[in-house]
């Protein structure tokens, strides 16, 4: 089944040394996807350099990167081990320029530090030097994550994956007054060109949309010398109950019955509330559909209009914001 969801890309940065961690936090952003995206709301998309940067020549291999991808993403997951990286002329490594990017566009940046043990043998001094002293200026503004093993990386980047995205997440912007005046403007203008009457498009959107929702009526006043269907006198009980009051033939000095013409005004709306939600869910799918049509101005199947009606949506729709 289809949703509709935001997309946020997810930028993947490290050096070269973590390649397996590299794999993990993949894995776990589509994990993510499978577990929360339809509950959320959310669409999380993977990017690694390796796999989304294109050749570009006339300027920085870095700067390639930072334009093609690391503008265009809206969370970074940083992970560092044993070093930086390679200096990019600009900043230490390629990973610092990135995590750099994203600090000065205050765009979220997730950043680990592997504790992996490591065969000293392996480790470059002056990159874990470097890498050091990256640390230590960053701990006096970020708090920071810390792995021991990929499973760890992956229960931390899952939870922490969740948290950001719910701080992300806005609702749908309500469009702009100046927009809704030049929809409102095109779409008289259309009715004017095709001489469509303002009879013509109300039966036109009940057709596809149904009725508009009207306030819930909340009062019955009973008329003078009202009776029941029976002939019998109308009353209110105490808790809102209109009926009409039926002798007791049973016992004729005992409580008379009482016929429920209308339930209290409680009920009443506590149902229609009920029954309105079901239908405009049925209505907003209706209003995205026309809405859809509409930009593209595809043609109405003619089954669903009198045979003298327009057939072309563009010419007739856009009022589903306004059902």
């Amino acid at each position: 089944m289809t949703f509709n969801a935001q997309v946020f890309r997810v930028f993947i940065a490290s050096p070269s040394d973590l390649t397996e961690e590299r794999d993990a936090a993949t894995e776990v952003i589509n994990d993510w996807n499978a577990q929360h995206a339809a509950a959320e709301g959310v669409v999380l998309l993977p990017v690694r350099w390796e796999t989304h940067a294109r050749p570009q020549s006339g300027t920085r291999p870095q700067q390639a990167i930072n334009d093609q991808l690391v503008s265009k993403c809206d969370i970074l997951l940083g992970m560092f081990w044993t070093r930086v990286g390679t200096s990019t002329g600009v900043a230490e490594s390629g990973t610092i320029e990135e995590f750099d990017q994203f600090v000065a566009a205050s765009k979220p940046a997730l950043l680990y530090f592997s504790r992996r043990p490591i065969d000293p043998a392996r480790i470059d001094a002056k990159q874990h030097a470097k890498l050091k002293a990256f640390k230590k200026q960053t701990l006096t503004n970020a708090l920071v994550g810390e792995f021991a093993t990929i499973q760890s990386l992956k229960d931390q980047l899952l939870r922490n994956l969740t948290d950001q995205v719910r701080e992300l997440k806005v609702d749908k912007p309500k469009r702009d007054r100046l927009e809704q005046q030049r929809r409102m403007t095109e779409l008289f203008k259309l009715h004017k060109d095709e001489n469509i009457s303002p009879e013509e498009f109300a039966k036109f959107s009940e057709q596809m949309l149904g009725p508009k929702r009207s306030k819930a009526q909340t009062s019955d006043p009973i008329k003078p010398g009202e009776t029941g269907p029976n002939g019998h006198p109308i009353i209110y009980l105490k808790n809102g109950d209109k009926v009409e009051v039926l002798p007791n033939d049973e016992d004729p000095d005992g409580e008379p019955w009482h016929m429920i013409l209308r339930r209290n005004d409680k009920d009443l709306l506590a149902a229609r509330e009920e029954d309105w939600d079901q239908v405009c869910e049925v209505e907003k799918e209706c209003s995205a559909l026309i809405a859809e049509l509409a930009t593209m101005g595809e043609e109405i199947p003619a089954e669903l209009f009198d045979e003298d009606f327009p057939a072309t949506v563009a010419d007739c729709v856009s009022n589903a914001e306004d059902s």
